[in-house]
């Protein structure tokens, strides 16, 4: 399948939000972020954005904040990503997601060139066992990141769950998963300059 190419931004307001500008999809991101925690993941509460914006990549020029929301934007991160699905379980099993996790992907600085693409995409085979809850799955190429949020960000995952009950029951498929999947995160992912965020999903996507 090819690559889909799209942009993202991650944003915190400090005014009421405006609509989303045309062309953007908004997710907001869930106030309550403890969901993770009691998945055995790692959430933040609060956490330090409080929308994310999708489309698809502009056809040429930088990725920038819109102008029309400067004003209420306290701080952004930007991103332009080239897209792989994993899988997406979602139709044969009349699954409707209602939570989405959200990782900005930050690798290891000591890896060889090529090292954190390869560890990502052999990830999927390793998730597909021991994440039980994911029932879609997308895998994200950062080509570009720009704003002023200071995240650096090689890879962004998207995990859809069909709610967040689901999410905390099923995140892992059963105790011996938790070290399998720590360890072959900690080959390619430095954990230290990684964001997970819960957001609920726009079916406009």
């Amino acid at each position: 399948m090819t690559d889909a190419a799209g942009c993202l931004l991650a944003v915190a307001w400090r005014a009421e939000p405006p609509a989303a500008p045309a062309g953007w999809i908004a997710e907001p991101v869930l106030p309550d972020q403890t969901a993770l925690d009691r998945a055995g993941s790692k959430g933040r509460t609060p956490p330090p954005f409080h929308t994310l914006l999708w489309a698809a990549a502009p056809a040429a020029g930088s990725l920038t904040l819109p102008a029309d929301l400067a004003p209420a934007v306290e701080r952004w991160a930007g991103f332009r990503f080239s897209s792989r699905p994993a899988w997406d379980d979602t139709d044969p099993d009349g699954v409707e997601p209602s939570v989405k996790q959200v990782s900005f992907l930050h690798a290891r600085t000591d890896l060889a060139p090529g090292a954190f693409a390869r560890h990502y995409r052999e990830h999927v085979a390793l998730a597909r066992v021991h994440h039980p809850a994911i029932c879609r799955y997308a895998q994200h190429d950062v080509v570009e990141t720009v704003g002023d949020a200071g995240l650096d960000t090689q890879g962004i995952s998207e995990l859809w769950f069909a709610d967040e009950a689901t999410l905390v029951a099923r995140y892992f498929a059963g105790p011996d998963s938790v070290p399998v999947v720590r360890a072959d995160n900690r080959e390619y992912i430095d954990f230290a300059g990684t964001l997970s965020l819960l957001v609920r999903p726009s079916d406009a996507r």
